[in-house]
């Protein structure tokens, strides 16, 4: 699937053209910044200080302007990313300077169309959501015959319904239900206009993943299918948040998680410049906010969580696909 999608070659000179333009826009705004005599960055410290030492380990960010309509021409499998870091990127000094406000870059005048368009056509989320589909549809598969009661799927996180309008069409109308979640109430609205008429065994509802779910009126143990895309990571501390996924599923329930397992710096300078990116308590797994596969393993397998299984495959771009059964 990878390979019909796009060649590995042009992802690397994707990656590689997208950090430098990251780590130049980002040694302009700090360059300002020093000149201007500004070094408290508040909120913003922790992405700042890892941008400023991630530019001092490279020689070939210096004196560069990205020219971000350039770099969509010559990577044009990414235009909608090139786009979305061409916002915020050159803004960093009004963001770091506390003077512009990083929502309002990423979501103008409260417009999710960009950002949705990356979610959903990008190629790294078509390739992970055409995995968590397929997983999906062995579960389904394997469950049908077998059970009189719907299944039940749960998502965690929903926002723009990226992997939600994968998953939907392939589940049997008159024998599932399916729950989308995310702890914002605009989300909520926008999903319940999206999916109520094509897909009347959708519900709709604030859930927060942080909180036990029977606190939140959400049955514990119920669930055969939860599932979480780019969203767990921005959770204060993971083990916390993985017990209450546990309490969500079934015995022998799956968890489909895709989570991003390598620093990324496009992130840092789109998603990171928000405050829910560096909320993370859980230093003992972690001192950024993604995380390997090694420490999702350790953590799912080895710290007494009640998951059985676990099995990863790696995507585009350092995503990753997560299949973690409870006992």
């Amino acid at each position: 699937l990878a390979s019909e999608l796009i060649s590995s070659t042009e992802v690397e000179l994707f990656v590689a053209a997208m950090e430098r333009a990251c780590l130049a826009d980002s040694a302009i705004a700090l360059a300002k910044l020093a000149e201007a005599g500004i070094a408290d960055f508040g909120e913003h410290e922790s992405v700042a200080s890892l941008l400023s030492h991630a530019i001092n380990e490279r020689e070939d960010v210096a004196a560069v302007t990205p020219d971000y309509a350039a770099l969509a021409a010559a990577h044009p499998r990414f235009e909608d990313e090139f786009a979305l870091v061409g916002r915020t990127a050159q803004q960093l000094a009004g963001v770091f300077a506390g003077q512009v406000d990083p929502l309002e870059l990423l979501f103008p005048g409260g417009s999710v169309e960009l950002t949705t368009r990356i979610y959903t056509d990008s190629v790294a989320s078509i390739f992970s959501n055409s995995l968590a589909r397929a997983a999906m549809v062995e579960i389904v598969d394997r469950l049908q015959p077998t059970r009189a009661d719907p299944i039940r799927v749960l998502e965690i996180g929903g926002g723009t319904g990226g992997t939600t309008s994968w998953l939907l069409p392939i589940l049997p109308a008159d024998a599932s239900q399916y729950t989308f979640t995310d702890i914002g109430a605009a989300f909520i609205a926008s999903a319940r206009r999206r999916y109520a008429a094509p897909f009347p065994f959708v519900e709709c509802r604030l859930f927060d993943a942080e909180a036990r779910p029977a606190g939140q009126g959400v049955a514990e143990h119920s669930y055969d299918v939860v599932v979480a895309t780019n969203v767990l990571h921005a959770t204060r501390d993971l083990r916390v948040t993985m017990e209450n996924v546990r309490r969500l599923l079934r015995p022998g329930g799956t968890a489909i998680i895709v989570e991003l397992t390598a620093p990324s710096r496009m992130a840092d300078v789109t998603f990171g410049l928000t405050e829910g990116w560096w909320r993370f308590t859980d230093r003992q797994f972690r001192d950024y906010p993604l995380v390997s596969e090694a420490v999702w393993r350790e953590m799912l397998l080895g710290d007494a969580l009640g998951y059985s299984d676990f099995a990863a495959i790696k995507g585009t771009n350092h995503a990753l696909v997560e299949l973690a059964s409870s006992v």
